[in-house]
């Protein structure tokens, strides 16, 4: 694969995936690069490109194209988180929330979205903007049992017992 043959595309994503996890992102920079000449018009492609790029520290280039894969894809949830990280590290802490808005909204049934979001309100003393995010989901959707589950861990790790047992 990084000579360049031909390999299908899920296990290209697989070895990029392995590649970034092992923090070999020259080969993982090749595989993407090859996946991208391959079909350009790939989401996510981009998307892994901008984790690449944020890894190495290269904020405008990881947003570039955190923003051409949304560009494609605008619920690529990979994408999304990727962004309103980036604006966390940036300090732009509004338009981190803006972006785990739209991450809650694109998986509202996501436990590990809704966690992340929860972990971003409380490391920024606003969990009660979070809290209320989950709440009108827990109420507006409720065949959905992330929501519950991650507010009843929350009271939980709060010691807020009676609310966790609701």
């Amino acid at each position: 694969a990084l000579e360049g043959k031909y390999i299908p595309e899920k296990t290209r994503l697989a070895l990029i995936l392995t590649r970034l996890k092992l923090n070999h992102t020259d080969q993982a920079l090749t595989l993407i690069e090859a996946g991208l000449a391959e079909n350009p018009e790939n989401p996510v492609y981009h998307s892994l490109k901008g984790s690449l790029l944020f890894q190495q520290d290269k904020q405008a280039d990881a947003e570039s194209e955190f923003k051409k894969a949304l560009s494609l894809d605008k619920t690529l949830l990979p994408a999304l988180s990727g962004l309103a990280k980036l604006y966390e590290k940036q300090g732009n802490l509004p338009a981190a929330k803006e972006q785990l808005t739209l991450v809650i909204e694109s998986a509202p049934g996501s436990v590990p979205v809704l966690a992340q979001a929860l972990q971003f309100g409380l490391q920024h003393n606003d969990s009660e903007w979070v809290l209320t995010k989950i709440k009108t989901l827990q109420a507006s959707k409720k065949d959905l049992i992330a929501p519950s589950l991650v507010l009843a861990a929350f009271y939980f790790q709060t010691q807020d017992f009676p609310q966790a047992q609701k």
